[in-house]
């Protein structure tokens, strides 16, 4: 998967492993919350201002902002990099899914919150966020561990 590949890079890897290891989870889960809150670093929000986890304005650490297209119109926080929008993340919801170290924990912990997982428009929790990020990060703790 070239989208995987392009996203798996050894700097967003070793910044998911620093916040991971902060909040006492898997190194696979940060990246797999990622990968879907950015679709796997191609949405707008994650090309134009390195937020791949899905952080509305105003956010600590953020260097600027961007507004998405209609109907959503939200204003998102922009980041120097993938490691400072995990960070954000971190200092800013970390909370959330701390010592979550199982997927489907991690992923639940993020829907009940409200805060991530919700549909924009009905504000329902998405069915499939929870299973999909589950094998998303298991997929990629699969990876990880078989590439040398």
């Amino acid at each position: 998967n070239p989208l995987k590949q392009n996203f798996i890079t050894p700097a967003n890897v070793s910044a998911a492993n620093t916040v991971a290891t902060e909040l006492g989870v898997t190194t696979a889960d940060i990246l797999a919350f990622a990968a879907l809150e950015s679709t796997w670093g191609t949405s707008n929000f994650a090309v134009q201002g390195n937020n791949f986890f899905g952080l509305h304005a105003p956010q600590e650490g953020q260097i600027g902002t961007v507004t998405g297209k209609p109907p959503y119109r939200v204003v998102m926080a922009t980041f120097s990099s993938f490691g400072a929008s995990a960070q954000a993340f971190a200092n800013n919801y970390g909370d959330i899914v701390q010592g979550q170290t199982n997927p489907t924990a991690f992923f639940s912990a993020l829907q009940n919150s409200g805060l991530f997982g919700i549909d924009p428009f009905t504000e329902e929790p998405v069915p499939s966020y929870v299973p999909s990020g589950a094998a998303t990060a298991r997929g990629i703790a699969a990876g990880l561990v078989c590439t040398p």
